[in-house]
C-alpha cells in the first residue's frame, strides 16, 4: 500500500478553528498494480456506478458555513423506525486518554485533544471497555460515530445496543493470538432509525440529555436554535391531536366552523396550557388547517419546517460520494482479525470510498502512563507517572503516519478502519497465499466537496 507525502500543515490562527478543517484530504483506489503513472492519475468516481441504489452518501452537511466546514453521512434510501443503519463500525476504546499531560505541551496540542474528546463516546457503546481504564474511558468511532452530526432539534438515529453486546467471536479462530490487544475486539457498533427517515435526508444522532444539556444554548455555537428538539416533539403531539380531533368530526363540520374551531385551540386553548411556550408551538404549527396534514406526512414539524434539507439525486451526483461499496467480514489473512471486503467490482482508478482524515501533530497524544494511588487530604487519588510511557492508545495503529513525520491522520469515514495491510509475501502452499496490494491511498482531487489542495504545498 502506497503511503502518501503528508505535506500540508496546521495554519497558525486559532487551533480550534484548523481543526474544522482537514477532513477530506485523502481517497482510497483500486489499483491492479501501483506505478509512478498511476500516482498522478485522477481520482473520480464513474457517475454510472455512483448512481446505484446506494444506501448512505458522504457530503458537505446541511449545518455547514463558510466558516465552518463539516461533513455528513445522508440515507440514500428511506429508513423506517428500528431498520439498522447498514454501516457496522469499530470501536477504539481511548483509556485515560483526558489524564494526557500533553495536552499543555502547546495550543495546537490542546485544541486536537478538545476536539477529539468532543467526538468520543461513553465506552458502554462500545462494550465493557471502561473497566479496562483507571480512571476514564471513552471510544473513537469512526464513521456513524464521527460522521452523524448534532442536531438541537433533531436526532433521526441512535445507538443500537442489541448489535454491540451480540457481536460474533473476537477472532475466527478462538486460538490463543499474537494479534490480542493490538486490535480493537469492538467491531459491531452501529445505529438505527428512531424515526422514519426518507432518502436524501442527512442521518443526525442522539448525543444523550447529558451533552444535550452541556451544549444547548451556547451562544458561540451557530447551530444551536432557541427552538429544542422536546420543542418539536409536543409540536408534534398537538398537530396529531387536532388532526384526530377533526377526523371524529369529519362530515360534520363546515369548512368555514372548522377554521374557527382550529383558530380557537391554536390561540385560546394553548395560550392557557402551554403558558411561555405557546409562541414557539405556535411557530412550528401551520396556521391553515388544511396544512396540517402536510406535516404529518412530512415526518413532523421539524421535517415540515426544513424541508429543502432533503437532497436529491441530483445532488448526491455533484456533492457528494458513496461510502456503501465495502462490508465487514472475517479477514482472509491470519491473526488480522476482521477485514473489508468489496460489495462490488472495481476497475484500476476507481474510488473505493473517501477518507476524510483528523490531524494529530504527534504520538505523544496517544501516550498510556502508569498510575499511581495518591492521598490528598484523606482521600484516595488517582494520578499517572508522566515521567515515561507504559503504552500507546489502541488508535496509533489506524491511524496513518509517515517515518520522517511526526504528524499523524486518523481515518474517519465508514469502514475504513477495517482495511487491512497487504503483504506480497506468499505461503508455502496453496492454501496459504497472502493477497498483494490490491488498493492504495491517493490525496483526492474531488472539487465539489470542501477539500483545500493548497495544504499539499506547505510543509509541517
Amino acid at each position: 500500500m502506497s503511503n502518501p507525502q503528508f505535506s500540508f500543515v496546521f495554519p497558525i490562527k486559532i487551533a480550534r478553528v484548523l481543526i474544522l478543517f482537514i477532513l477530506g484530504a485523502i481517497s482510497l483506489s483500486a489499483a491492479a498494480k501501483l506505478t509512478n503513472d498511476d500516482k498522478g492519475s485522477s481520482v473520480t468516481q464513474n457517475k454510472d456506478e455512483r448512481s446505484h441504489q446506494c444506501r448512505i452518501w458522504l457530503g458537505p452537511s446541511y449545518l455547514t458555513s463558510d466558516s465552518s466546514n463539516k461533513y455528513g453521512l445522508y440515507a440514500g434510501i428511506d429508513f423506517n423506525v428500528g431498520d439498522i443503519i447498514p454501516d457496522y463500525e469499530i470501536g477504539l476504546p481511548m483509556l485515560d486518554f483526558a489524564n494526557n499531560p500533553a495536552r499543555d505541551f502547546s495550543p495546537m496540542h490542546t485544541a486536537t485533544m478538545e476536539y477529539l474528546e468532543a467526538l468520543m463516546w461513553s465506552t458502554d457503546y462500545a462494550g465493557q471497555a471502561k473497566y479496562e481504564a483507571n480512571a476514564s474511558a471513552t471510544a473513537y468511532v469512526p464513521g456513524i460515530g464521527m460522521l452523524t452530526n448534532y442536531h438541537s432539534g433533531y436526532y433521526n438515529v441512535e445507538w443500537h445496543q442489541p448489535s454491540v453486546l451480540a457481536r460474533e467471536p473476537y477472532l475466527s479462530s478462538q486460538k490463543a493470538s499474537p494479534a490480542r490487544g493490538s486490535i480493537s475486539p469492538y467491531y459491531n457498533l452501529t445505529m438505527m432509525a428512531s424515526k422514519k427517515i426518507v432518502a436524501g435526508m442527512e442521518l443526525f444522532a442522539n448525543y444523550g440529555d447529558i451533552w444535550e444539556s452541556d451544549h444547548n444554548g451556547d451562544a458561540d455555537d451557530i447551530y444551536q436554535q432557541k427552538i429544542s428538539r422536546q420543542d418539536y416533539e409536543i409540536a408534534d403531539k398537538i398537530v396529531n391531536r387536532i388532526l384526530n380531533f377533526f377526523e371524529n368530526f369529519e362530515g360534520k363540520m363546515s369548512a368555514d366552523l372548522q377554521e374557527k374551531v382550529f383558530d380557537f385551540m391554536a390561540e385560546q386553548v394553548l395560550d392557557g396550557t402551554a403558558g411561555k411556550k405557546a409562541k414557539i408551538y405556535r411557530s412550528l404549527i401551520p396556521a391553515n388547517i388544511r396544512k396540517l396534514k402536510a406535516v404529518k406526512e412530512a415526518g413532523g414539524t421539524f421535517e415540515y419546517r426544513y424541508n429543502d434539507m432533503i437532497r436529491s439525486q441530483k445532488w448526491f451526483d455533484k456533492y457528494a460520494l458513496c461510502v456503501d461499496y465495502l462490508e465487514v467480514k472475517p479477514s482472509t489473512i491470519e491473526h488480522a482479525g476482521r477485514g473489508a471486503f468489496a460489495k462490488r467490482s472495481f476497475k484500476k482508478g476507481d474510488v473505493i470510498t473517501p477518507v476524510p482524515l483528523v490531524p494529530v501533530p504527534t504520538e505523544e497524544l496517544f501516550h498510556i502512563y502508569n498510575p499511581i494511588e495518591v492521598i490528598n487530604n484523606g482521600v484516595k487519588e488517582i494520578e499517572f507517572d508522566t515521567s515515561r510511557p507504559i503504552g500507546f492508545q489502541q488508535i496509533l495503529n489506524y491511524a496513518f503516519g509517515h517515518a520522517e513525520s511526526s504528524l499523524h491522520l486518523i481515518p474517519t469515514s465508514p469502514m475504513v478502519s477495517f482495511i487491512n495491510h497487504a503483504t506480497t509475501k506468499r505461503g508455502v502452499s496453496q492454501d496459504n497465499i497472502q493477497p498483494s496490494a490490491n488498493a492504495y491511498l491517493a490525496w483526492s482531487d474531488h472539487d465539489t466537496i470542501y477539500n483545500d489542495h493548497a495544504l499539499h504545498d506547505l510543509s509541517v
